[in-house]
């Protein structure tokens, strides 16, 4: 429970303003799904503004929290599940917009791609909030977090944008936060 309460508490509250920037990006009555939801902060934040809103998560303690808060403040279009992202499937377009944040330096090199593959199959607008370049204290919550040796080998290998483009996507627009290691981009399917 340590982790639910740490992204609750602190982590949540650090990438607010990323999540208001990506609010901007999504129209109203839109059908999202967030790969990598943790507390759900981000689906919840948009519960008022989406038609429906599903979060898949590997981590059972952060969809439990989640599902018991929907619950709690009467949420009813928003949905968290148990799921490892590397085992998502779907052959067809259930959502108008696919969120990934902080989630696709976490796994390994081939599952990055096959992720962001299967998410332009499920949406048109494919969100993606990751590490533009390695900061110490990044490094040290990734070795906190056990996800570091994936860090260093998506940093080694030129981040984000050549994934994307590895993966047929195309950016539509680059963000940049106020968070110099943080960015965001809109993606849709070559």
């Amino acid at each position: 429970m340590f982790d639910v309460w740490l992204k609750s508490k602190i982590t949540d509250k650090i990438l607010l303003p990323i999540k208001k920037e990506i609010i901007k990006q999504i129209p109203k009555n839109s059908k999202v799904i967030e790969i990598g939801s943790g507390t759900g902060s981000l689906l919840f934040l948009l519960s008022k503004k989406i038609k429906k809103g599903v979060g898949i998560d590997i981590n059972s303690s952060m969809v439990n929290f989640s599902n018991n808060k929907a619950k709690k403040l009467k949420i009813k279009n928003l949905k968290f599940k148990l799921l490892d992202a590397k085992k998502l499937n779907s052959s067809k377009k259930e959502y108008n917009v696919a969120i990934s944040m902080l989630t696709i330096h976490t796994i390994d090199k081939k599952s990055r791609t096959n992720l962001l593959r299967k998410m332009s199959i499920m949406a048109d607008k494919i969100i993606i909030v990751d590490y533009k370049k390695s900061k110490l204290l990044i490094n040290l919550e990734e070795m906190l977090t056990k996800h570091h040796r994936h860090f260093i080998e998506y940093i080694k290998n030129g981040g984000i944008t050549k994934i994307i483009n590895e993966s047929n996507l195309i950016i539509e627009k680059h963000i940049k936060t106020k968070n110099d290691a943080i960015d965001i981009w809109i993606c849709k399917k070559k």
